[in-house]
This record gives C-alpha cells, structure tokens and sequence, in this order.
C-alpha cells in the first residue's frame, strides 16, 4: 500500500499510517534454500572431522623370495647365472641362490621375541599321486637365529647356496636303486617362530625339482603377506580442520534459527486474529479485481453501505470499475470501494465487526 494514499470521506480524510511489521505472506517454500544450507553445513563438518581406529594394534607381514641360478662352465650360456622365471637345464646348474625377505611392521611397538631358521626338505612321492611320499628327509641349513622386535618391527633377510648336483645325484641314485618312477623335490624353507604380542609360525618356501631334465622352480609366499590385528578397535571422531567445523556449524546454527523463525511466522501469522485472517483471504483470492488506494480517493454523495464483500463483487461488475483498498486503521479497519458513476459502494471489513461473528458464531465477512 502506498504510504501516500488518503481517502476522503465528506468532511473526514483518512491517511494510511505505518504499522508494526509482521509477515504475513510467510510460505513453507523458503525452508527449501535454508534445507540446503543445512546440508552445506553438514558437508562442511563432515569435512572438518576425521575418524581414527584406537585400542587396537595393526600389523603387517611380508615375505618375498628371490632367487638365481649359476650355471656350470658351458658352451651355450654366456650368463653366469640365469634369474626368475625360465626354465633351467638340470645338467648345468651349479648353484641354487635363494634370497629370504620377511618382513613384520606394526603401528606400535610390540614386544616379540623370534627365531628362524632355514631347512632343506628332499622328499620323494609317487608321479601318480603326490600325497603319497616314498622317501623324506631334511636337514637345517641355517638355525639357532634369534632377535627382538625394534620400533615394532622384524626385518630378516638372509641369502644361502644350494649345491643342486649334489642333491641331485642323491636323488638319480635313489630312482635308479629302486627302479621307482617317482617325483624328486628340492624344497627351500624359511621358518620364522614368533613368541609374545604375537605368536605365530610363517613359512616361506622355494620348491626346486630333482632328477629331471628341465627345471621349474616354484615361490610360495602367498599365505605369508596378511595383515591382522590385535585388541579390540573403537572409533575414535577427532578434529580435522577446526575453521571448516566451524564454518559447518555456524551455517547449521543460522540455518536453524531462520528456519525456526520461518514455521513460527507460518504457524502464527495471523495469531488466531480474524481482522487480519479474513484481509489476506479477500486480497489472495481476489487480487484481480483489487488495488491499491493511490493519491487521494473521493467518496461521492450517494454511498451504498454493502454488508459482504460478494455484494460488493456484484457492484463491481455492475459498475465495470476496480475495487479500490485502503487500511484507513492500520491492524483494525479496511476500506473496499466502488466508485461508480454516481454512487459510492463500500465494503468495510473491521476488526470488531469480525469478533461480533465469531461472538455470535457466524461467518466471517
């Protein structure tokens, strides 16, 4: 409403004057931008805190094996020895190197106690069916091997020589003097016992056939590389970066308030007072038939009080002219007006007159 608009009633002239603001034109729609600050907010804090495992002991355990093959004096091999992955006459390896990696590491320090040593395993089985073993036999190659854990870790790394003609020969003797056809294996073992936080016995091992004209060597260390855990893990929420947390938290906070305010202006904008319910319906519902009071507005001689705004629709449309509104007491009393050829329509909507129907029971204008 222009704050400049008057209306002129014989000798009366009624100007609008500025009442206490109070939205009434509230929509739940404008929680929709507030909801999405909110989620900025959470993504924010989100991001500003971390999650970290306590109470619990992670640790790791790695085995890796490498191995060369040194060749005898030859006219075919310009190599002196052959590494992973091929195949190998039998007839020219000397040396079998083995190198053994293996590798524990925890996030704390643990107090372990270890042992290791390395065994030769020759073992003799059926070609038809490997579980049955005709001969067995192994000796310690390295033993007697002990430590601690230092800063939570073990790290052994030890290389040996295997004299393969030897083991070798011994095999060809012993096909050849029981005229067996059976499978002979070499087998290389690092066995590494642990004592304390952690108890346990690895196996890494390297299988290198016997009496047989080619060679395939074979790593196994799959079982060995594993992680594992001791104590029982809880979640522990700890700052990340403080200045996103409490960005996050201020924009939720904010959020809230003005999303408060908002359901609370929607709940209570009319404040059960039906002066102001009974106003916002007649300017929602016909808005295209009203304006607004603009300069000053004159009441001729002829005034025909109407006593519903739905007669006053009627003599609009009689009249074929807009009607005319204006709060000549703000909070308390409106105007509608028709202002036709020769005669004035005016409806008046008035807070005591709409406490008069609910008194009575009746309708609303």
């Amino acid at each position: 409403m222009r704050s400049d608009a008057q209306y002129v009633k014989k000798d009366k002239v009624y100007k609008t004057k500025k009442k206490f603001w109070r939205p009434q034109h509230v929509t739940l729609w404008l929680l929709v931008p507030l909801i999405l600050f909110m989620v900025l907010g959470g993504y924010c804090i989100y991001n500003g805190i971390g999650l970290e495992t306590e109470g619990a002991t992670d640790y790791q355990v790695e085995g890796k094996i490498d191995y060369k093959i040194y060749l005898k004096e030859n006219d075919y091999y310009e190599e002196k020895f052959l590494g992973p992955g091929m195949k190998y006459i039998a007839s020219l390896i000397n040396i079998v190197h083995a190198d053994f990696e293996y590798i524990f590491s925890a996030n704390e320090d643990l107090n372990i106690n270890y042992e290791y040593k390395i065994v030769a395993e020759t073992k003799v089985t059926e070609r038809a069916d490997a579980t049955k073993v005709l001969y067995r036999t192994s000796e310690n190659l390295l033993e007697g091997k002990t430590g601690q854990t230092d800063n939570g870790e073990i790290a052994i790394r030890e290389g040996i020589d295997i004299d393969y003609p030897k083991y070798n020969q011994r095999m060809r003797e012993f096909r050849n003097t029981f005229g067996v056809a059976a499978d002979c294996e070499l087998t290389l073992r690092l066995v590494v016992n642990t004592d304390g936080a952690v108890k346990s016995e690895e196996v890494m091992a390297l299988a290198v056939p016997l009496s047989e004209q080619t060679v395939d060597v074979v790593m196994n260390t799959e079982n060995l590389n594993r992680t594992g855990q001791l104590g029982d893990a809880t979640q522990v929420i700890y700052v990340k970066d403080s200045r996103v947390l409490i960005v996050g938290a201020v924009i939720i906070v904010v959020s809230l308030i003005l999303a408060g305010a908002v359901i609370y202006y929607y709940v209570t904008r009319f404040n059960d007072d039906l002066y102001e319910k009974a106003l916002h319906k007649i300017l929602k519902e016909y808005d295209t038939y009203i304006v607004e009071a603009n300069g000053t507005i004159y009441e001729l001689e002829n005034v025909v009080r109407v006593m519903s705004f739905k007669e006053l629709l009627d003599a609009q449309n009689l009249e074929n002219t807009p009607i005319v509104f204006l709060e000549v007491e703000p909070g308390n009393k409106s105007y509608f007006i028709v202002n036709g050829a020769n005669t004035t329509y005016r409806f008046t909507l008035s807070r005591a007159y709409q406490d008069h129907l609910r008194a009575e029971g009746e309708s609303e204008w």
